[in-house]
């Protein structure tokens, strides 16, 4: 852990994601209902995506908004704008319309990639939206490039870019419980700090995996990922909090960890169908769950794991205060 301390605290997220890519090649990275790919395919893909983005002519500040669920891509655009020193507009996918192009107007991205479920909400606000380049993860209609199709571009690979710490990383959007959302810009330090302080405190090795629903433009989890590639974890995705297929890949892939919010938490521990599958690789669960105290308590004693019961800010990390539920 020391060495990884050394590693977060005087680097940028772009170097935790290349020592990550190079140590870890052969291990699994990500995963999603369908498949799995190891650290060196994601590296790869990543490397492409950021070629890719850099013939469209995306350079070093600039903007590369993302309105998408929990996808492997997702992955793969936080380290390729990383590498590039772009920034990653990382959209809310609830937002109403008029909010996103609230957003984009104010970020001024020049490209964006969207998923297929989400590119309609897109298609509506395109024409106030001056963006140059529009990319969808999976086959959309011919206004948008194909995210496969780019990456299969026989690119040259961007110049050799310098990544300082203060290079701001992503922007993740408050609530706008007071008004319209605010970008809080995240620097390539502040991300790989947080990394750093949360696979500490829960202690993650290269045996750990994140259940990932948690939405990557939400602290998290992007935070959540970025820890799990400090220290070779697994993180699978998947797009919405489905509490079967949730049963599915903990049994699957082995998962340690799982986020478990109101709204969520009831559905997971009440599910008729939980006793059917091996959780057993479970060995806590985080989340915000102050609200329900009672559901935190029947969690713990049910699953015999700690629940990290968090309070946290976009602009700061979800990991600021920690309160923790024991079994029994």
């Amino acid at each position: 852990m020391v060495d990884l301390a050394r590693c977060a605290s005087s680097s940028t997220l772009n170097a935790l994601f290349q020592r990550a890519f190079e140590i870890y090649a052969e291990s699994i990275a990500v995963t999603s209902e369908e498949r799995c790919w190891t650290y060196r395919e994601v590296g790869d893909r990543a490397r492409h995506l950021s070629a890719a983005l850099y013939e469209l002519g995306v350079r070093k500040g600039d903007r590369v908004a993302i309105l998408s669920e929990t996808r492997p891509e997702y992955v793969e655009a936080y380290a390729a704008t990383a590498s590039l020193g772009a920034i990653a507009m990382a959209l809310n996918i609830r937002l109403h319309p008029d909010e996103l192009n609230y957003c984009i107007d104010s970020g001024k991205p020049r490209a964006i990639l969207t998923s297929g479920a989400t590119a309609q909400v897109l298609d509506e606000i395109r024409a106030a939206a001056s963006i140059p380049h529009w990319i969808c993860f999976d086959p959309c209609n011919q206004r948008f490039l194909h995210y496969e199709d780019l990456l299969s571009q026989d690119s040259d690979p961007p110049p050799s870019i310098e990544i300082s710490g203060s290079d701001i990383h992503n922007i993740l959007y408050t609530s706008g419980t007071t008004g319209r959302p605010k970008g809080a810009m995240i620097s390539q330090s502040a991300a790989a700090v947080r990394a750093l302080r949360i696979a500490q405190w829960f202690g993650l090795t290269p045996r750990d995996g994140f259940m990932g629903w948690a939405p990557m433009f939400h602290c998290l989890g992007d935070e959540s990922l970025y820890a799990t590639m400090l220290t070779g974890g697994r993180y699978a995705t998947l797009r919405k909090a489905d509490p079967e297929v949730m049963f599915q890949l903990i049994e699957r892939d082995r998962l340690t960890w799982v986020p478990l919010l109101p709204g969520v938490i009831d559905n997971f521990l009440h599910h008729p169908r939980r006793s059917e599958y091996d959780l057993s690789s479970l060995r806590f669960s985080a989340g915000y769950a102050n609200m329900m105290p009672q559901m935190v308590k029947e969690l713990t004693a049910t699953l015999g794991i700690p629940f990290w019961d968090a309070y946290g800010q976009t602009e700061t990390s979800y990991l600021v205060a920690f309160g923790m539920v024991n079994p029994g």
